[in-house]
């Protein structure tokens, strides 16, 4: 039995005791429309009966008064008056073969208000009235500012599923004159979830001024039994529909061309991205950080993407040979492979951050810098072919130790495991297989020797089960999804396509698909951002 709060206990009662304002039949869902008093829900009825409720309206202290209601074929507007202002739902089914739900809501003050508490917007019902005895299963929702989305299977009273996308662009009016923030606003622990309006109580609500408190999209579904790579297409299928009814920033012109010729003058003659070890310039990490030794990894980020820029401009460009000049001195005779840290300066590494110590990996900086390294051999390098033949039989002796399951951190050397998990109980890095997957593909089609595609394979099964944690850090979910797309291309195995979706879904998870438009985010563009 779960604990419930004060706002939910008798949402059941009150919503089985009402008559229903409307009632809509779309695709075998049932929509249903109650004024309760203090709150207006929304009830989906699914196909087997199976019901959510979903507070579309909550009147602060008040009573809700039905002042006009207008019922179309698609689309309902209800207007709402307490003694503390207006309220105004509109409900519509923006998709004709769908039964895709929208509805918003907004609010008109009569006087200036503090708003110290919201209920959550979601919650399942039964057929006995406890809504405390109900379970589900969230599979993800929203984190910091990242989508207003919150995913989850209701498992009883009847098995569903349940996607929900609140558009917090659309509160942004609310965030700027309440001094409040849309992190975290949509998740909540079951039974009562979804959206929760932030609490105004640095400035209040402003009076006479009509502002969205609530713009949210549900769909409701059929049970999907606990398959990671079929939830997590359904999240992305869900995720396409409702996308394409959200409004989206005007496109913005940029002058890429003349934007990438500024940023490879600024490096090159920048003394502060430059440092010098025998004789030889490398990037630092950091601006004017000459303390610590130069990363392989760094170099060649930032070196690939000039050498395409340069075959597309048709000029070579002098920051590419000076780069390219410090590359083989990354080469670590001890454990005869690319290390991170450049050798020759293991000494000064100060021991300050756990990952800077002579000996110690962070498991994906072992595979970027190849991946990269494999690019410049493919496009005819030799210096950096050398580098990555020589190189990743060490790559290859890491992945069997590990069974193709990385810690955090290991010893280069030993491989003695310094970090395991990245916090109790998560595990390590889980996208690094994909990451040394589409490493060894690369190399496979540099050598063309079968044993590195079956490294591919192996090490791709091991994300199978993943599902929506498969999200380390973003660069290699992003290489992993593009290796497991390869593979089911060489192979015509699903389980590579499968669980291709699986990174992108991670990928979509942490995203921010709305746009900002309170405080210091009116100032820049941050819609549909990658959080790394």
């Amino acid at each position: 039995m779960h604990t419930i709060s004060p706002w939910s206990i008798t949402a059941q009662t009150d919503i089985d005791n009402s008559t229903a304002l409307i009632s809509k039949e779309i695709c075998n869902y049932i929509y249903e429309v109650y004024n309760c008093d203090d709150s207006v829900w929304i009830v989906v009825i699914g196909p087997k009966k199976e019901r959510m409720a979903f507070r579309a309206a909550f009147a602060i202290n008040s009573s809700f008064e039905v002042e006009d209601l207008i019922k179309n074929e698609n689309d309902f507007r209800l207007n709402l008056k307490t003694e503390l202002g207006e309220y105004e739902i509109t409900i519509d089914f923006p998709e004709t073969e769908s039964h895709l739900l929208h509805f918003k809501t907004t609010l008109k003050l009569n006087k200036p208000l503090l708003i110290p508490f919201w209920p959550r917007d979601i919650l399942p019902l039964t057929d006995n009235g406890n809504i405390e005895n109900t379970n589900g299963k969230i599979h993800l929702h929203q984190v910091g500012t990242r989508s207003g989305i919150l995913y989850a299977s209701i498992i009883s009273p009847k098995k569903s599923n349940l996607f929900y996308f609140q558009n917090l662009t659309s509160i942004s009016d609310y965030c700027e004159a309440t001094k409040t923030s849309l992190a975290e606003t949509v998740g909540g622990t079951w039974p009562e979830i979804g959206f929760q309006l932030p609490a105004a109580i640095e400035e209040p609500l402003p009076a006479g001024k009509t502002f969205t408190i609530s713009d949210a999209y549900v769909l409701m579904g059929e049970e999907i039994k606990n398959d990671p790579s079929k939830l997590c297409i359904d999240f992305l299928e869900n995720l396409a529909l409702v996308y394409k009814h959200i409004q989206h920033p005007e496109i913005e012109y940029h002058n890429w061309t003349e934007i990438a010729q500024n940023t490879i003058t600024d490096l090159y003659y920048n003394k502060g991205c430059w440092t010098q070890t025998n004789g030889i310039p490398y990037l630092n990490a950091y601006l004017c950080d000459y303390e610590t030794p130069a990363e392989s990894m760094v170099q060649l980020a930032v070196l690939i993407p000039l050498i395409e820029y340069e075959k597309w401009n048709g000029k070579k460009e002098p920051l590419s040979k000076d780069i390219e000049s410090g590359l083989s001195s990354f080469y670590d005779e001890k454990i005869k492979s690319i290390t991170r840290w450049l050798p020759a300066l293991h000494d000064k590494l100060d021991k300050s951050e756990e990952q800077k110590k002579e000996t110690t990996m962070d498991s994906w900086y072992l595979h970027h810098p190849l991946i990269n390294l494999t690019r410049y051999a493919l496009s005819g390098n030799e210096t950096a072919k050398k580098l990555v033949l020589d190189s990743i039989d060490f790559v290859i002796k890491a992945a069997h130790h590990f069974k193709y399951e990385w810690p955090v951190f290991y010893n280069v050397e030993t491989f003695e495991i310094i970090k395991e998990e990245t916090q109790p109980g998560q595990g390590g890095e889980k996208d690094v297989p994909g990451a040394y997957a589409h490493l060894m593909l690369l190399v496979y089609e540099l050598t063309k020797e079968e044993k590195y595609l079956k490294e591919a394979k192996k090490a791709a099964k091991q994300l199978t089960q993943c599902g929506f944690d498969i999200f380390y850090q973003a660069n290699n979910t992003a290489f992993a999804a593009n290796a497991l797309l390869e593979l089911y291309k060489i192979t015509n195995e699903e389980l590579y396509l499968k669980t291709s979706y699986m990174c992108l879904a991670g990928i979509f998870k942490n995203m921010q698909i709305w746009d900002c438009q309170y405080g210091f985010g009116k100032n820049y563009n941050n819609y549909f951002a990658m959080f790394p």
